[in-house]
């Protein structure tokens, strides 16, 4: 969640904004190429029939999905990811399992050389250790699954892991080998005895693994052919860039692999912290030619939607300080179709977001047997304990991994230790921070957050004539109104800070007016200046999580609020929603100092979208004005005299408009 006035950007990697079907896939082989290890029976029902229905359940859930969109059922759209996630799945590891094998005549069987058998010998003592290690931890699957040898891009090592049902590896592992667990790949020809079946195997196992490939290219540098395709060099764009898309992303490549992974893995320092993520939509919105034509404009956007099926990060931040819907905000592409294909992925990830930290388990949205379509007859135990700890015998040399593990989660926990001593991003942090009103501006004394600064006077005086604007309305036109919302005129402003809005308010003599604040210094300043003893002003000191309700208890409503606070998250807003509706009168309007990540253009527009959705869910519905706000405040003003942030530690506002917000019951 964003902050009102601060802001804390979040990598997000959730499978959003899925528009692209998939086909099955042809194999490299004949059906009965892997005798006799794996017969053609097998093979032939594995791929046309559970295979095949894999990719019929991923792209019913897809349909489904966009229906669900285009009748703006969030609820649905959010249950609808377990499906995709479990036939996804199926669809993903299936690509990379039969792309893990080979006749022996293709080299089924034989041990790979190089860089990567280095490895597994250093790591492991032998390919044979590895194989062991691997067919243990394969029996020890409960239920149906998964056994992968993985590389671990944080680190370098090879690694063994199993996943269960269909659920795939995360996005820190390239896939090397995949192995299916589940009995379908197996049972025919060797019925319970799954043993020999892992054994087995290893006769067929390629010795050209799924490595991710690269390679130099003087034009575009040392950068994988994915990176490659996504600079669409080439001309026409067509079918081919989904269909080489779709190959690569199927086949165990990230869509979040990074260029600058490409390069560190080139040059042998893959264990290298990386200070940018410069992905594949990234370089997309980079390419997109300014003389593109319609067809290939359609085109463009199947590449944005395949890469979002995928897991690809909205938000990640490139090499030049970039997410990809800045990159397209800056190349004049602001409420283009991919601009918006951007800013809606961001509206899924934010609310898929929210109901993960609010521990909604999507599976149980769904009725029994609706979603695991090709579960085995032997029962999935996906709440059995892990069988990914290492055993006794694996390698001592993995205690380097642990150790930057350590490291890790030490970096992580110093983080977090800083972010909750930050004034800016913890309320409680901030109530018992020390506070400065100085020329134009409040700020923390010590840090030098800006709390609020005096250029917001016109977006103040826009708030001031919302929240009045049904009384004007009254005023000219009676017969559209209860007369008793009129009877006495009452406002609510949540945030005193510079008493900016409450000035003005109080210009317009309102019949009470009342003033939730919580931080003691602008309490101090309230008395000091007169407030507590003007005669329609009422002061409620403390939190309005604590001071509200009350008034709910009381009867009290409101013809206008405002809200604009410090330190808060939109999930406090969301709180704070819930008494709106209470509070609020029939004709009442409700407003807020809209900075919702308003440090980044494609952050503001996402919360944008999800303030409408939120609101809807309430019976209100919001009409934004768009207002100019100061140039000064623009990052090209920095090393002025004249921008706003000289002697403030950091910038809240970076947007050139304002979306101010005007919220009221639905008719």
């Amino acid at each position: 969640m964003f902050a009102v006035r601060t802001l804390r950007s979040q990598a997000l990697r959730a499978p959003m904004m899925v528009r692209t079907n998939v086909t099955l896939p042809k194999l490299d082989y004949a059906y009965d190429a892997l005798e006799p290890y794996i017969s053609g029976q097998i093979n032939e029902i594995h791929h046309k029939k559970h295979h095949q229905t894999y990719v019929n359940g991923y792209n019913s859930s897809l349909t489904q999905l966009a229906e669900a969109e285009a009748a703006g059922d969030v609820l649905k759209t959010i249950q609808l990811q377990q499906a995709i996630k479990f036939h996804g799945g199926g669809y993903r590891n299936h690509n990379i399992f039969w792309k893990s094998l080979a006749p022996v005549s293709q080299g089924g069987g034989q041990l790979p050389t190089g860089a990567l058998a280095q490895a597994v010998e250093k790591e492991y003592g032998s390919f044979d250790k590895l194989i062991a290690l691997t067919n243990s931890k394969l029996a020890g699957i409960q239920g149906s699954g998964w056994a992968w040898i993985v590389k671990n891009k944080e680190n370098g090592s090879v690694e063994v892991v199993t996943t269960a049902n269909q659920d795939t590896v995360g996005p820190q592992f390239v896939p090397l080998i995949a192995i299916d667990a589940w009995e379908h790949a197996y049972y025919l020809q060797y019925q319970n005895v799954k043993v020999d079946y892992f054994k087995a195997i290893w006769n067929l196992i390629s010795s050209h693994l799924i490595i991710v490939s690269t390679r130099n290219n003087r034009k575009v540098g040392k950068m994988s052919e994915l990176h490659e395709l996504c600079h669409l060099t080439a001309r026409p764009i067509d079918k081919s860039y989904v269909e080489k898309l779709q190959y690569f992303l199927s086949n165990g490549i990230p869509s979040t692999y990074t260029v600058e992974e490409c390069e560190n893995y080139l040059a042998g320092k893959e264990d290298e912290e990386l200070e940018s993520t410069t992905t594949p939509l990234h370089l997309i919105c980079r390419s997109i030619p300014d003389d593109i034509k319609p067809e290939e404009k359609l085109i463009v956007l199947e590449m944005i939607s395949e890469l979002f099926s995928w897991g690809a990060g909205w938000n990640l931040i490139d090499n030049e300080g970039n997410t990809p819907g800045d990159v397209l905000f800056r190349r004049g592409l602001h409420n283009s179709e991919y601009y918006n294909a951007i800013v809606d992925a961001g509206v899924r990830a934010e609310l898929l977001l929210r109901k993960v930290n609010d521990d909604i388990e999507f599976l149980s949205d769904f009725e029994d047997g609706e979603v695991p379509e090709l579960v085995d007859e032997e029962a999935s135990a996906k709440d059995e304990p892990s069988n990914d700890e290492p055993s006794n015998d694996e390698p001592s040399s993995n205690e380097e991994a642990l150790e930057k593990e350590r490291e890790y989660q030490q970096k992580l926990e110093q983080v977090r230790k800083d972010l909750i001593e930050d004034p800016a991003n913890t309320q409680s942090t901030y109530l018992k921070t020390k506070l400065e009103y100085r020329d134009g501006s409040l700020i923390t004394k010590d840090n030098k957050d800006g709390v609020m600064m005096d250029w917001e006077s016109e977006l103040m005086k826009a708030g001031c004539d919302t929240i009045f604007s049904t009384v004007r309305e009254f005023a000219t036109d009676p017969e559209k109104f209860d007369e008793s919302d009129f009877t006495d005129i009452t406002v609510l402003n949540i945030g005193f800070g510079m008493g900016i809005i409450d000035t003005m308010i109080q210009e317009k003599n309102p019949t009470m007016h009342y003033i939730s604040e919580a931080h003691p210094d602008v309490l101090a300043k309230l008395r000091q200046d007169g407030w507590y003893e003007k005669p329609n002003v009422k002061i409620l000191e403390g939190r309005w999580q604590d001071t509200l309700p009350e008034l709910l208890n009381q009867g009290v409503f409101f013809n206008g609020i405002y809200y604009d606070t410090y330190s808060e998250h939109y999930s406090d807003m969301l709180d704070l929603y819930d008494l709106i509706v209470g509070l609020l009168k029939p004709s009442g309007v409700f407003s807020f100092f809209n900075g919702l990540g308003a440090d980044r253009q494609v952050i503001y527009d996402v919360y944008k979208k999800i303030v409408e959705i939120d609101m809807a869910n309430y019976g209100l519905e919001v009409k934004y004005t768009e207002l100019a706000t100061p140039a000064t405040t623009g990052e090209e003003f920095d090393q002025s005299e004249e921008s706003e942030w000289n002697g403030i530690k950091r910038a809240y506002w970076r947007c050139k408009t304002y979306y101010h917000p005007e919220i009221k019951f639905q008719d």
